[in-house]
């Protein structure tokens, strides 16, 4: 009985794992037997955190490439662990991390109305305070060095939700539109510990919501300002989504949305994978012209994604990430990782 214990305990945890590499709004819909709506309206966050090259770099040269491995997976640990507990605090879901950054969508539905969207845009701007607060207060390095910092982008509006690639060889799911390009822009105006956000944004959340500081415009086209702070008082929380309690889905149902290696290696109880450096060759193919906001959008990324999954394979690649906003829009395949040749 103890053994049947343990090993049931064992499958939950696998479960909860797997669960893990969906997005929480996702993988609740499935939970519910749903689909997501392919065209939504909603806040886009993009948080990113700056100085963890260089932070990475610097662990693997004081403590070496084992020991460094280890203090990295500690920090990255508790680091993702808080930014995603104040997302998921607000109802948000994040996408997809893309190296040291996160992108996050918080939803007010496919036919929201102005005040759906004003409670959105506010989930997401009290979303990115609680995120430079995590920061700031809970992430010191562990040498008693400088703490990571992070900059926050948000951008309110219409963004197509995208199901990308064979489900045989992995999907991706991707957040893409003109309302990410203003997030990926927005991002690249803010510096460490600042927030930035678009003109919609600000319309929707108003000097009531938050203070706005100086514009900042990249171009005679969008417009963007910093946003010095968001009042904690008479502001309405959202109530949070009881993700883990409500998600219910067997490992046939997750098979598709994770990597070969990882599924096999998790569902044959062989835990996570050892976390140390190893040597890898990286490619990154940058694509352009896709017009997601459109209705062929979504197929045209499908039938990309699908290419490039199958000559990366072909050629012992594997398809770790297809990014959209984030520096232009690209997919990330890895040669050496997760096999080691």
């Amino acid at each position: 009985m103890v053994k049947l214990h343990e090993k049931k305990g064992r499958l939950m945890d696998d479960q909860r794992t797997l669960v893990s590499y969906l997005a929480e709004d996702r993988a609740h819909a499935m939970s519910c037997g749903e689909n997501l709506a392919p065209r939504s309206q909603g806040s886009a966050l993009f948080a990113d955190i700056s100085g963890f090259t260089a932070f990475t770099e610097g662990l693997r040269s004081r403590l070496g490439p084992r020991r460094g491995a280890e203090e990295l997976t500690l920090i990255l640990d508790a680091t993702y662990a808080a930014l995603i507990a104040e997302v998921e605090a607000e109802s948000g879901s994040v996408i997809c991390f893309a190296g040291d950054s996160i992108t996050c969508w918080f939803d007010a539905g496919a036919d929201a109305g102005t005040s759906a969207m004003r409670f959105a845009a506010g989930q997401a701007l009290r979303c990115a305070f609680a995120l430079q607060e995590a920061m700031a207060t809970n992430l010191m390095t562990r040498d008693g060095g400088e703490a990571l910092r992070i900059k926050v982008s948000v951008a309110s509006g219409a963004a197509s939700r995208i199901v990308a690639g064979d489900p045989a060889r992995g999907l991706h799911d991707t957040l893409g539109g003109m309302t990410i390009t203003r997030m990926a822009m927005g991002e690249q105006l803010a510096e460490r510990g600042e927030v930035i956000i678009d003109s919609s944004t600000g319309e929707l959340a108003g000097t009531a919501f938050c203070r706005i500081g100086e514009r900042r415009d990249p171009s005679s086209t969008e417009s963007f300002s910093l946003v010095e702070a968001v009042p904690r008082q008479g502001q309405v929380r959202a109530t949070p989504q009881s993700w883990a309690g409500s998600i219910a889905l067997d490992a046939d149902s997750l098979r598709p949305w994770i990597s070969d290696s990882v599924f096999r290696r998790q569902t044959l109880g062989q835990g996570a994978f050892v976390n140390e450096f190893r040597p890898c060759v990286a490619l990154f193919v940058n694509f352009a012209g896709i017009d997601l906001d459109a209705p062929e959008g979504g197929t045209t990324l499908d039938l990309l994604v699908r290419r490039m999954d199958e000559v990366g394979s072909r050629h012992g690649g594997d398809l770790l990430q297809v990014v959209v906003g984030d520096k232009g829009s690209y997919a990330y395949l890895a040669f050496g990782a997760i096999t080691a040749h």
